[in-house]
């Protein structure tokens, strides 16, 4: 009895440790929470936090989840989100309806546990969809959503009227227990830390590229339009991007985050689905509410990045693969290499954690002798997915004359392919400089790997915070390891003849060393590389609490669910303090609204606010006016037409080609510019760039010049009589004397 005692007082005291570390690291003391924390701003999100979660406590007077629906229609409604929301929802509902028709078609859907590969394979074929009428030439953005739209009536009106699955409408009850009812209130709380920041989350990167899809990948025609952008970020894999294209392009940037929110969502979903391979209903909850609980995977649901979706493809992955090994389906073969594949076609690092996953699923089939055929179903998922990974890689081959070019990309210069003029992708590293087995490295890495796991809160670590894991991975890590350690011989017979406890235990062996190399070799590691590692903790540590050690009774089952109690307030403040934009509070309520955020006129408000008006309505009349800006990066890139900065061609394109003035203007002749932006508070007379557009006037390759309250705007094009070259080249050089207008 006293030994039992001491192993749950000792859970306890870690988890307690666990807890209060990072608070008093990151929020008492002057950490990176502090500031965020101690505004009123949060402090009143916070609050209504509180509000909202009673009022769907109300609810546990019915039990029915259709009220907690309810108040999410009201919170979104509120915070000026529920026409996004809607919109997100219905396109979701149009992905799997096409993936579910073709299971039906093909007799997939007998197999079981297919919903979600609908799902997936729904998204693929969206995304190949969209890539043929690229390639006809007629992908804009307004042509792929009537199609949506009409695709939409199609399969609802097949769906509707399947006889053999009966429709559950909104009325009808959706009586719950009580615990079931409180676990969903908890998860919806998280939702709602998206829902009610996303307005006010428009972080750097998505204001760089993800929110602009609609010009800098199908700006007229499709994505294989050749814009000539040179940034890095223009040339990575875009199936992301391509799949949200009918989101994006709208006044609100809403629309892009309510599609990564919904995704955020399905991936607690899959989440369940995995525990419930292993446990009951009401346990698999709690391992849903402690992913949802972890800041690094719900935050960047309120981004315009693909970190999201990759999560969602790479658990669709560990899920086909746990069935593979139980069931030993060719079915779900092709679904592990379907998603394998599909993620190359996402986030770049992908290939690192998902050639993990594979890496395991291997190893276990190959020491554990399962035997997995293959047949048609598996070759066509192969088949599908390998064609849509094709039209990716085709659309960057097209750009830059190699088919990837971040991770993959270094395969391919292998291979002897190069970029073309004026790519250079290949010359930006992310890698530390120096030797790797240097004291300083060794010893940058190891508190690195401390403030990882326990509390990010120095400037190497500054990219870690904003997507971090939480130290409820550090706990779920010492638990599993612990558990596993103080029963030896139960985890060797165990592993022994269970090839899922053995896969996952590889996988997460593995995912930790990928999140150790990451640590170690790059420059500056950013939180959202280590998203599946936090999913497969949180995911095999609640597992392997509830499924092992509290059936062996190693801790009691009400300390551990005290103690998962405790962790969710507190996970709640280090979400909300911030996130990939660090808005760390909601956006503020309007009872009297349209629906929807209207973000591209604030954009036009704050340009005008500070004098660039009637230069801002030329750049804009043509949203395909192509401009090169001289400004702040990336702020200038909201303006919505094609906008490549100063930045995205020196320091994150090429730097040789602003390296020379013959250089430059070699590079705005083969770009084709229709104008070029200029800030006088981001370039000097004392500047390179100065004396460039100097030489582009001289060069006869400048229109008109047009000046404005500190901002030029130089029309390229060959000069008329109207203005002369030193009447531009005069007007050009006044920006810099006049006084801005009051």
């Amino acid at each position: 009895m006293l030994k039992k005692v001491l192993k749950n007082g000792l859970l306890l005291a870690f988890a307690l440790l666990c807890i209060a570390y990072p608070i008093y690291i990151l929020i008492i003391r002057p950490g990176f929470f502090h500031g965020p924390f101690s505004a009123s701003s949060n402090h009143a999100m916070y609050q209504e936090l509180v509000i909202w979660l009673l009022v769907m406590l109300i609810g546990l007077r019915w039990k029915n989840l259709n009220w907690i629906y309810a108040v999410v229609i009201v919170f979104s409604y509120a915070h000026v989100m529920l026409l996004p929301m809607a919109l997100a929802i219905g396109y979701t509902l149009l992905t799997y309806l096409i993936g579910a028709y073709i299971c039906e078609k093909l007799k997939w859907h007998s197999k079981g546990n297919i919903q979600l590969g609908a799902y997936f394979l729904g998204m693929v074929i969206l995304t190949i969809l969209y890539a043929v009428l690229s390639l006809l030439r007629i992908g804009s953005i307004r042509n792929l959503r009537i199609v949506d739209a009409l695709l939409l009536i199609l399969f609802g009106v097949w769906f509707l009227k399947r006889q053999s699955t009966p429709v559950r409408t909104w009325w009808k009850k959706n009586t719950v227990s009580a615990n079931v009812y409180m676990k969903v209130a908890v998860v919806v709380c998280f939702v709602f830390l998206m829902i009610g920041r996303a307005n006010v989350s428009v972080d750097v990167d998505s204001a760089w590229y993800g929110l602009r899809s609609a010009y800098v990948l199908d700006n007229q025609i499709g994505i294989f339009e050749d814009l000539k952008l040179v940034g890095c970020v223009y040339t990575y894999p875009k199936g992301y991007e391509v799949y949200q294209l009918p989101l994006s392009g709208l006044p609100s940037y809403g629309y892009v985050y309510a599609g990564n929110i919904v995704m955020a969502i399905m991936v607690l979903l899959v989440v369940y689905k995995i525990a419930r391979l292993f446990m009951n209903s009401e346990q698999s909850m709690w391992v849903m509410i402690m992913v949802a609980a972890i800041p690094g995977i719900m935050n960047m649901g309120i981004t315009a990045k693909p970190d999201i979706m990759t999560l969602l493809i790479q658990l669709l992955q560990v899920y086909y693969s746990i069935l593979l090994l139980q069931k030993r389906e060719a079915l779900y073969l092709g679904l592990v290499g379907a998603t394998y594949i599909y993620a190359q076609s996402l986030k770049p690092t992908a290939v690192m954690f998902s050639t993990t996953l594979v890496i395991a699923l291997l190893f276990v089939i190959i020491v554990y002798r399962v035997k997995v055929g293959w047949n048609k179903n598996s070759l066509i998922l192969w088949i599908v997915s390998g064609i849509d990974l094709a039209f990716i890689w085709y659309r960057t081959y097209l750009l830059t004359g190699i088919p990837a070019t971040s991770v993959w990309g270094r395969l391919f210069r292998m291979l002897g392919m190069q970029e073309k003029y004026p790519y250079a992708s290949g010359q930006i590293s992310q890698f530390r400089p120096g030797g790797l087995f240097s004291q300083e490295v060794i010893q940058g890495t190891l508190t690195r790997m401390k403030e990882f796991f326990f509390a990010p809160n120095s400037a190497d670590t500054d990219h870690i915070i904003i997507a971090w894991g939480s130290s409820l991975c550090i706990f779920f890590v010492v638990i599993a390891l612990a558990g596993a350690l103080v029963n030896v011989r139960h985890t060797v017979a165990i592993l022994k003849k269970n090839a899922v406890a053995c896969f996952l235990g590889l996988l997460l062996v593995g995912e930790f060393v990928g999140c150790v190399l990451c640590l170690w070799v790059l420059s500056k590691p950013d939180g959202n590389y280590f998203m599946l590692f936090y999913c497969i903790v949180a995911m095999v540590g609640a597992i392997y609490l509830q499924r092992i050690l509290i059936q062996q009774k190693v801790f009691v089952s009400n300390m551990v669910y005290l103690i998962f109690v405790l962790f969710i307030p507190t996970n709640i403040v280090l979400t909300g303090c911030g996130n990939w934009a660090w808005a760390g509070a909601f956006n503020p309520i309007d009872w009297v609204n349209r629906g929807f955020a209207n973000h591209e006129q604030d954009t036009k408000r704050a340009w005008k606010a500070q004098g660039c008006d009637k230069i801002y309505d030329i750049m804009v009349a043509d949203r395909s006016n192509k401009v090169l800006g001289y400004a702040i990066h990336p702020n200038v890139e909201l303006i919505p037409c094609v906008m490549e900065s100063e930045q995205d061609v020196s320091f994150w394109g090429n730097a040789a080609l602003t390296a020379t003035t013959e250089n430059f203007r070699e590079f705005v002749e083969y770009e084709n510019y229709d104008y070029i932006f200029i800030s006088n508070e981001y370039i000097t007379p004392e500047s390179g760039a100065y004396s460039y557009m100097d030489d582009l006037i001289d060069a006869g390759m400048v229109k008109n010049v047009v000046t404005e309250n500190g901002f030029l705007l130089l029309e390229m094009g060959t000069p008329d009589d109207t203005h002369s070259k030193e009447e531009m080249k005069q007007q050009y050089h006044s920006v810099w004397e006049e006084e801005p207008e009051e």
